[in-house]
């Protein structure tokens, strides 16, 4: 499941897929910012097809995975 959060911490969009890969992933991110626009900063938690295509499609943007980081 991917979930798209505002800074108000509303839900804004959702995305199911049977599987976390780099096409699950780059559905639901240009999807969001198709429809919400593009982020100031983005929060993830560490899955490589994630912050790959964080990196690809909204290089720009701060991108925070710290609270995700085990240890």
């Amino acid at each position: 499941m991917y979930r798209a959060v505002d800074q108000h911490g509303q839900v804004i969009d959702i995305y199911v897929s049977k599987r976390r890969n780099i096409a699950a992933a780059r559905h639901f991110f240009a999807t969001a910012l198709s429809s919400h626009g593009r982020p100031a900063e983005v929060t993830t938690d560490l899955d490589a097809p994630v912050l790959r295509v964080v990196d690809e499609l909204i290089p720009e943007a701060s991108h925070d995975t710290e609270q995700y980081a085990i240890g």
